[in-house]
């Protein structure tokens, strides 16, 4: 009895070590601190096309991505491009002069667990539109 009580214990402990893959989920979002609101377009990947305008002093998410592969971490520490293309126009019809498809441009926001919330976030003010 006592022999099979350590087997069903054992293989409920093999089931929870490897039933649990590794999740990462992150938001990609554009704040607006550039003065006046602003209409984005976004294209992601031929799939659908969004077009939003986001006031001034707020955030829109643009995707919210997740899946098992890999912690948020890992995801954000080997993301090197977007995946959607992004377009910028101020309400004075001036085009966002940075290109905002560089991923170098976007700040990475870790979470703070493992399991958390990521963030990939385009910071716009008034200067990129000169």
């Amino acid at each position: 009895m006592k022999y099979s009580l350590l087997k069903i214990a054992a293989f409920i402990f093999s089931i929870a070590i490897l039933g649990c893959d590794p999740v990462y989920d992150v938001d990609y979002q554009v704040w607006n601190a550039s003065g006046n609101s602003i209409t984005i377009f976004v294209d992601h990947s031929g799939e659908r096309k969004d077009t939003n305008i986001i006031s001034d002093d707020t955030g829109l998410i643009v995707l919210n991505a997740s899946s098992i592969c890999c912690t948020t971490k890992e995801f954000l520490g080997d993301l090197n491009m977007l995946p959607f293309e992004i377009s910028l126009v101020n309400s004075g019809g001036s085009n966002y002069n940075k290109d905002a498809a560089d991923i170098s441009i976007w700040r990475k926001v870790y979470p703070d667990k493992a399991g958390g919330r990521g963030t990939v976030l385009l910071t716009v003010r008034p200067e990129d539109f000169d």
